[in-house]
């Protein structure tokens, strides 16, 4: 499908998560000038003490999905889907959307090791 999942993931274990959570929030809003919109929608699994955010954009940005997940003590990863390709809202479409169901799948059914 000509396209990268990037993954990051940084070990928190006693420093502050909120600048990498507002970090992920200026790259994921990067995408706002292309995007004709987006959704936000917060995770939150306190059970497997998963918590996050998912930015979805829509139209012909270059990364219509990211997202990040953290316990908020010891672990935090970001994830962004981008395509190998020019971006083509109409074109990408059914790419993107079987993409992003298996990267909402792995959002949440997401568990730490610990």
């Amino acid at each position: 499908m000509h396209s990268k999942i990037h993954f990051s993931y940084y070990d928190i274990f006693g420093t502050d998560v909120e600048p990498l959570i507002e970090d992920s929030r200026k790259l994921a809003m990067k995408h706002l000038v292309k995007a004709d919109d987006f959704e936000e929608s917060i995770v939150s699994d306190t059970a497997q003490k998963v918590y996050g955010t998912i930015y979805d954009f829509q139209g012909s940005a270059a990364s219509n999905y990211q997202f990040f997940l953290t316990d908020s003590v010891g672990h935090f990863i970001r994830g962004a889907l981008y395509f190998e390709v020019q971006p083509n809202a109409d074109s990408l479409e059914p790419a993107e959307k079987y993409i992003e169901e298996e990267l909402l799948h792995l959002v949440n059914t997401f568990e730490w090791r610990y």
